[in-house]
């Protein structure tokens, strides 16, 4: 099936591969399902993307694997709305340099393993990082472990103070934090 792509200013023809043992409906559903019904969740990305992916308002998760390998992505605009993002939602982003984490995000899985580009992450508050649920589990890694240098509100966090309550840092959280000239852990960790 041959249709336009409306996901693109310039609506070029793109070839949608069907199922034969699927009706219309279930054909359409499994290529443009996007969303849950409610349009809060981000179920997956669209078939075609271009180089950068904007999640509209409205939406407040990011499902699992969402973002799986879509390595021509570059850059995400997500809305400070958005306060999870599933395990792996990321993963294997390989464009990505630079990613800005929701105000309001409150959990997230392991979302960006495989994203071997990342160099900055950027967030407006520094402890919200440590809120996050799951994300200081032993589990999970922090989403600069893999060499992103953290930003909060531009500037370059060079030094990061453990607040009280953390009980436990995953291992090689830091790995490859390398701008991280000193971090003061709490009694307890």
């Amino acid at each position: 099936l041959t249709a336009q792509n409306y996901y693109e200013e310039s609506c070029p023809d793109i070839d949608i591969p069907l199922d034969p043992l699927l009706s219309p409906q279930k054909n359409a559903e499994r290529y443009f399902k996007l969303y849950n019904k409610a349009k809060t969740k981000l179920l997956r990305a669209p078939q075609v993307y271009l180089y950068a992916y904007f999640v509209p308002q409205g939406v407040t998760a990011i499902a699992d694997y969402a973002f799986y390998k879509c390595s021509q992505i570059e850059k995400f605009n997500i809305s400070n709305e958005v306060t999870h993002f599933g395990s792996e939602a990321f993963h294997g982003c390989t464009s990505i340099t630079e990613f800005t984490l929701p105000d309001k995000l409150t959990s997230f899985r392991n979302s960006f393993s495989g994203c071997t580009n990342l160099k900055r992450i950027n967030v407006s508050d520094v402890n919200m990082l440590f809120a996050l649920k799951s994300s200081w589990s032993g589990s999970s890694v922090s989403p600069f472990a893999d060499g992103a240098d953290l930003y909060c509100k531009g500037k370059l966090v060079t030094e990061l103070v453990i607040p009280a309550g953390i009980t436990a840092i995953p291992n090689n959280a830091f790995k490859n934090a390398t701008n991280l000239t000193s971090i003061i852990i709490p009694n307890g960790v």
